[in-house]
């Protein structure tokens, strides 16, 4: 992306977090997309702050804020397979609840 370089490691999650909140906002006011939306907050603010202390910081050291923004998406992620696969085996529930209905 032009001059500056771009760490996958970084833009991804945050990718990811920003794409969850939509889902979030869009599934409604649930136990899981309050979940998934305080994840996707914190994994958005993780990568947006590592992104900004990336390249503002003058300063050395041991860059931590990218293993975190890692370990954010990570969880993210893991938190939105699971919420589509309770959600689809709830589907599949109704869906053959419905079949009995009409094939009785």
């Amino acid at each position: 992306m032009g001059p500056i370089p771009v760490n996958p490691e970084l833009v991804v999650p945050g990718l990811l977090g920003f794409v969850a909140i939509l889902g979030a906002l869009r599934d409604g006011v649930t136990v899981g997309s309050i979940v998934i939306g305080i994840l996707s907050t914190v994994t958005l603010w993780v990568a947006a702050t590592s992104l900004y202390t990336l390249y503002a910081s003058t300063g050395g050291g041991v860059f931590w804020r990218g293993f975190f923004t890692l370990i954010s998406g990570v969880i993210l992620s893991i938190g939105v397979i699971v919420l589509r696969v309770l959600r689809q085996s709830r589907l599949r529930e109704i869906l053959f609840r419905i079949h009995e209905q009409i094939g009785e």
